[in-house]
């Protein structure tokens, strides 16, 4: 981590090469002990982007494991479950971080703009989220740990948390059923709404691509979304644990801030870790790697006290 504190800027561009520079030495070197970790690839859907890799728990406690898919960012229009070399312990760092944990994790692949408009990356983790319900467990070979598919989080990083919070909070896509399996969200760093055209933060060249168009992409994002949650099903949405790197870019730290705001506001169970020295690339890079991995272990607890309230 002493690199990445040495680094000024904070811009997502800016420390991506120089991040990776620092955390893939440390993952290599314990890139067996990752690998160790049990992994399956499986298949949710039509389309190349329809698969899934699945991280089991090598040492798992009694009884079934709960699940934890990671849905990773990209800025809509990149990201995969597994990284192109020199990068490509990622995502496998999270996954056996947090199967060594006890969870089951699931990192899907899905859609990417411009081969998909809004809200299809959600439905993507949507139709996971119930290929895993449906089939996980009778799909895992023999001696594989069983997936307490009642107890279901989902952690979205950057893209992924606005697509997570679709997921969750746009009206109609998600049954009630299912919501029914997830007792928490993670998001980190999340892109929750739009700066004005020209500012940081400005989604301008996804407006029409993804969102067709402004008016449909202000209805759309994820503070709004949240806004437009009915009153009678607030009571309903997970809590939340919003997750924000101390060096992340500073519009990404104002638009968590508006959407914790909001989330308190209506009386969402939702709380906030700040990941003391990240930035926005280091978060997940961390892990497996043995620095940095304090917000997780935080993370994890807080996930597996929502197991037990």
């Amino acid at each position: 981590m002493e690199a990445i504190a040495k680094l000024e800027d904070r811009e997502i561009q800016k420390v991506l090469f120089p991040t990776l520079s620092a955390f893939l030495p440390l993952l290599t070197q314990n890139k067996d002990a990752i690998a160790r970790v049990p992994l399956k690839t499986f298949t949710y859907g039509d389309t190349p982007r329809h698969q899934l890799d699945v991280y089991y728990p090598p040492h798992p406690a009694s009884g079934a494991s709960p699940v934890l898919f990671f849905i990773y960012g990209g800025g809509f229009t990149s990201g995969e479950r597994t990284l192109p070399d020199p990068a490509s312990l990622a995502y496998a760092n999270l996954g056996a971080y947090f199967a060594q944990k006890g969870f089951v994790v699931v990192v899907p692949d899905y859609r990417l703009v411009p081969h998909v408009k809004f809200p299809g990356p959600a439905e993507d983790i949507r139709d996971a989220v119930t290929w895993v319900i449906d089939n996980l467990n009778k799909s895992s070979d023999a001696g594989l740990p069983q997936a307490e598919t009642s107890s279901i989080f989902i952690m979205g990083q950057s893209a992924g948390a606005a697509h997570t919070c679709t997921t969750a909070f746009y009206p109609g896509l998600a049954p009630a059923k299912l919501k029914q399996h997830i007792k928490g969200l993670v998001l980190i760093s999340g892109t929750y709404h739009n700066f004005p055209a020209g500012t940081k933060g400005d989604f301008d060249d996804l407006k029409d691509v993804y969102w067709s168009g402004e008016e449909q992409m202000k209805k759309n994002e994820p503070l709004q979304l949240l806004q437009g949650v009915p009153e009678s099903e607030v009571a309903k949405i997970p809590s939340i644990l919003l997750v924000e790197g101390e060096r992340d870019p500073e519009w990404l730290q104002i638009v968590g801030e508006d959407f914790y705001k909001e989330a308190s506001k209506r009386g969402v169970r939702a709380e906030k870790l700040i990941a003391k020295g990240h930035n926005h690339i280091s978060l997940s890079m961390a892990l497996s790697s043995g620095q940095g991995e304090e917000w997780a272990d935080t993370a994890t607890k807080w996930m597996l006290a929502r197991l037990s309230s």
